[in-house]
C-alpha cells in the first residue's frame, strides 16, 4: 500500500521556480518528482488549488497544468 503525501502550494512551486537563490529547492523538487513521487500517493487540497490559482507569477499556467496532471487525489474541503 503507497503511502500518502500532502503537498501544499510550496512544493508545485518550487518545482516551476528559476530564480538563482532559489535553485537548489527547484533541483530538489524536479527530482523528488522524478524520482519518488510514483512511490506515493500525493494530495492536494482544494484550498491549495485556490491558491494557486490566485495571483499572476511566472509559469502559472504550467503549475496549474502540471498539479492537473500529477497529483492524483484531491481533498475537499
Amino acid at each position: 500500500m503507497l503511502q500518502s503525501v500532502y503537498l501544499d502550494t510550496t512544493i508545485p512551486s518550487y518545482y516551476f521556480e528559476n530564480r538563482k537563490s532559489l535553485l537548489f529547492q527547484n533541483n530538489v523538487t524536479k527530482n523528488w518528482f522524478k524520482e519518488e513521487s510514483d512511490k506515493y500517493k500525493l494530495f492536494i487540497s482544494e484550498a491549495t488549488i485556490f491558491e494557486l490559482q490566485k495571483g499572476d507569477y511566472p509559469n502559472k499556467n504550467k503549475l496549474l497544468k502540471f498539479i492537473s496532471t500529477r497529483i492524483i487525489f484531491l481533498i475537499l474541503l
